[in-house]
C-alpha cells in the first residue's frame, strides 16, 4: 500500500473516531427552566450554547443595552463564572479546553472551523464578545471569550478565545473583572 493511501486511511479513521465520539443531549437548568443542548466529545459533556442565567450584579444584559442575551448568553466576571454554573456543571479548566481542541491539530484556523457555531465538532462556540468592567461590551458576533477555572495569577485567568475576524482560536489570559462567556 502506497504512502498516500495509508495517509488517507488514517485521516478517515481519525475523523470517524471524532464523529463517533459525539453524543448529543440536553439538560434543563432548574433555576430558570432554560433547556440547553449538550454534546459529549471524547468523554466530556459540553453545553453547545452559552449559559444564560441572569444574576443581580449583571452589567452586560440590561433592558437598556442592545445585546441580545437570549441569543448570545450572559457575560460574567471570572469570580461570578466560578459560581454561576448549574448543579452538576463546572467551569472548564484550561486543560479541559486544550483537550477539546487537541484532536483538530495545531492549526488555529482548523481548530476554529471545528469548534465554531455549526462546526464539525458540534461544540458550537457562540461569539458573544466581551464586557469591560464599566458595563460596556464589544465584539458580539466577532469574538468569543470563554473563561476557564484556571488562574494565571491574582489578576488574570485563562480564557479560550475565538475570532471570526481571523478565523482562529487560542488559549490566552484576561483580567478577571471583564465579562466573558
Amino acid at each position: 500500500m502506497n504512502m498516500r493511501v495509508r495517509i488517507l486511511l488514517l485521516n478517515i479513521l481519525f475523523f470517524v473516531t471524532i464523529l463517533n465520539a459525539q453524543e448529543k443531549g440536553s439538560f434543563t437548568d432548574i433555576r430558570n427552566g432554560k433547556t440547553y443542548q449538550t454534546i459529549q466529545i471524547n468523554g466530556t459533556t459540553w453545553m453547545t450554547e452559552n449559559l444564560n442565567y441572569k444574576i443581580e450584579s449583571d452589567l452586560w444584559c440590561t433592558p437598556y443595552k442592545s445585546r441580545d442575551c437570549n441569543k448570545w448568553g450572559q457575560l460574567y466576571s471570572w469570580e461570578t463564572a466560578q459560581s454561576v454554573c448549574p448543579d452538576g456543571w463546572h467551569l472548564p479548566s484550561k486543560s479541559e479546553f486544550e483537550e477539546l481542541i487537541s484532536p483538530y491539530g495545531d492549526n488555529k484556523e482548523d481548530i476554529y472551523a471545528a469548534i465554531k457555531k455549526d462546526g464539525e465538532s458540534g461544540f458550537n462556540a457562540w461569539l458573544a464578545g466581551d464586557g469591560s468592567p464599566n458595563g460596556n461590551y464589544s465584539g458580539c458576533g466577532t469574538y468569543g471569550y470563554y473563561w476557564t477555572s484556571t488562574e494565571k495569577d491574582s489578576l488574570k485567568a485563562w480564557v479560550l478565545i475565538l475570532t471570526d475576524y481571523d478565523n482562529w482560536v487560542s488559549v490566552y489570559h484576561s483580567h478577571k473583572n471583564k465579562g466573558k462567556s
